[in-house]
C-alpha cells in the first residue's frame, strides 16, 4: 500500500480530502485514490478514483453519491468519481476491484489504519491463491497460476486476533 507523497497530486487533492473530511466528520474512516491516476497511468484529462470508507452512510447508493458529490468542492465534482461503502459493507463481499484497489491504492486518509490492514489482507489473498494480474490489449486482467476448478471465489479470511471491525 502506498502513502501518496508530497507531490503534485498531494497538492491537487488535499482541497478534496479536506472538503470530504470536513463532511464526513468522525464518520469517515479512510479515503483511498485508485485506478489510472493511482497507477502513474492517467492523463490530464483522468478521472480520480476515490474509495470512501465511512460509517453512517445514507442507505440509498443514488442519495448517498449525491450527499458525497456535494460535500466536494464546485470544481472538483466532475473530476472525482467516488465508491462509497461503510466499513461493513466493505467487508460483506470480495470485490475484484478490490484486487486492483490492494495493488495500486495510495492511502490519502486512514486515521485508524483500517484501510492498511484491509487492504493488506487483500495482497496476502493474492499471493496465496497465486493471482497475477498482466496488461492485456489495454485492460487488466487477472490470471491464476494453477486454474483452481469452477467452483472457486475469493473469500475474505479472518482477521487476526486482536484485530477489530470499526
Amino acid at each position: 500500500m502506498k502513502v501518496l507523497e508530497n507531490n503534485r497530486d498531494t497538492h491537487l487533492l488535499a482541497e478534496v480530502v479536506a472538503a470530504l473530511k470536513q463532511g464526513l466528520t468522525d464518520r469517515l474512516v479512510a479515503i483511498v485514490l485508485f485506478g489510472s491516476r493511482a497507477r502513474g497511468g492517467g492523463s490530464e484529462i483522468s478521472d480520480w478514483d476515490l474509495l470512501v470508507i465511512a460509517r453512517d452512510l445514507p442507505e440509498r447508493f443514488f442519495k448517498r453519491h449525491l450527499w458525497l458529490k456535494g460535500m466536494l468542492p464546485d470544481g472538483w465534482r466532475g473530476q472525482v468519481s467516488i465508491l462509497s461503502r461503510t466499513p461493513k459493507e466493505f467487508e460483506a463481499y470480495l470485490a475484484s476491484l478490490y484486487l486492483d484497489i490492494a495493488l495500486d491504492g495510495i492511502l490519502l486518509h486512514d486515521s485508524s489504519g483500517y484501510a492498511a490492514e484491509r487492504l493488506a489482507r487483500i495482497r496476502r489473498l493474492i499471493e496465496k491463491h497465486g493471482l497475477r494480474r498482466e496488461q492485456v490489449n489495454g485492460d487488466l486482467m487477472w490470471w491464476w497460476e494453477r486454474f483452481p476448478g469452477f467452483n472457486w471465489s475469493l473469500e475474505w479470511e479472518p482477521a487476526d486476533s486482536g484485530q477489530r471491525c470499526v
